[in-house]
């Protein structure tokens, strides 16, 4: 999106036009490309663990980078399944713990009588 706000302030500086028309446009496509960042930012922050930023902070190229690597090490690219099949789109993925878990919390069948054994 960031690179669509800064070819349409490419495209307005270098079309026709009056001089005054042409700096307020680039100015308020500027005006959401700093939206877009601020946003990104304050997301990077959220992540980001105490340690890694002081108080008022701004994310800095480290917390960026640090952001992208604990993102990189939360994905989960592939599983295998019960059938013992590789998984690796996502929505199979996602159907597979799905099924995991539905299977997993299925009641557990037990005999009466030794249950009463266990009590006794």
């Amino acid at each position: 999106m960031e690179d669509f706000y800064y070819s349409a302030i490419y495209d307005v500086l270098r079309g026709p036009g009056i001089h005054v028309d042409k700096m307020l446009k680039p100015k308020r496509l500027k005006v959401k490309i700093v939206g877009l960042n601020n946003s990104y930012r304050q997301r990077v922050m959220v992540d980001t663990s105490e340690q890694d930023k002081l108080a008022g902070e701004n994310p800095s190229l480290y917390n960026l980078t640090q952001s992208r690597k604990r993102q990189g090490n939360r994905l989960i690219s592939q599983i295998v399944d019960d059938n013992k099949e590789l998984q690796i789109a996502s929505t199979t993925i996602l159907r597979t713990f799905a099924k995991h878990f539905q299977k997993a919390s299925q009641q557990i069948e037990t005999k009466e009588q030794c249950v009463k054994q266990l009590i006794r």
